[in-house]
């Protein structure tokens, strides 16, 4: 017989996980005009309502499970205090590989009117970067950071009212 538990992990979570992902890729029609995008001197992009569905689905399809699965296999705080900084600097490495790339590459070949317009291209290419997850990455950084933080202050509160629960009582009635 299968547990409640389990039969939560085998199919209620995989279908709340698959509608997230779905949600988040309906996001492009939030944008209410379809031929509005990031366009200028710098280049021209996609429609910023698939850049917000692709950014969204990154997290959708990345977030849930990392943030789940980790408290599930009940990592230890050092290791996902490591994972989080993993995440956020593999995020901001791309950030800054795809900047520089942009001072060496584009820069020197860039005509000299649009020259002038470096670092709106640096902002353009990072953000129409959506093959890989590098916006995604740093903001899952953050908020598995966030997740770990108020574990971790969840555990000493614990602690504390086990180890002094008189004192708990006390401080209750008092105050």
């Amino acid at each position: 017989m299968i547990r409640p538990q389990r039969l939560l992990e085998l199919v209620v979570l995989p279908v709340v996980w698959a509608v997230f992902v779905f949600a988040a890729l309906q996001t492009h029609g939030l944008i209410s005009e379809a031929d509005y995008s990031v366009c200028g001197p710098w280049g021209c992009g996609p429609e910023i309502g698939a850049l917000v569905a692709m950014h969204a689905a990154w997290l959708a399809v990345a977030g849930p499970p990392l943030i789940y699965f980790s408290h599930r296999a009940n990592l230890s705080s050092k290791w996902m205090r490591r994972i989080a900084v993993g995440l956020f600097t593999a995020g901001i490495v791309g950030v800054l590989t795809i900047i520089a790339w942009q001072w060496l590459i584009w820069l020197p070949n860039a005509s000299a009117w649009s020259k002038d317009y470096i670092w709106q291209r640096c902002g353009f290419a990072i953000v129409t970067s959506v093959d890989f997850p590098l916006i995604p990455a740093v903001i899952l950084g953050i908020i598995l950071a966030g997740v770990n933080m108020a574990r971790e202050r969840r555990r000493r509160i614990a602690i504390r009212s086990l180890a002094n629960p008189s004192e708990d009582k006390e401080a209750v009635s008092v105050g």
